[in-house]
């Protein structure tokens, strides 16, 4: 999901007799409201969705404090 803001999700699905939740990992987004998913009263999409990376991505310059971690 860390390359894939906002296109992949993970859902999860309340169900309405037992009220156990089931989960589902790399899930399309676009996927989700046409889906099967969608007929259940309580469902819920988690996704990383964050600003956009202006270089490489897997280059990133961070202070290595873990004091200064909340600002990586």
């Amino acid at each position: 999901m860390f390359l894939q803001p906002g296109f992949l999700c993970d859902v999860f699905v309340v169900s309405g007799e037992n009220k156990l939740v089931h989960y589902y990992n790399d899930i399309r987004m676009d996927y989700v409201p046409d889906s099967h998913f969608s007929k259940n009263d309580h469902y819920y999409t988690v996704s990383l969705e964050y600003g956009h990376f202006t270089d490489d991505p897997f280059s990133v310059e961070r202070d290595p404090d873990p004091e200064k971690g909340a600002e990586a």
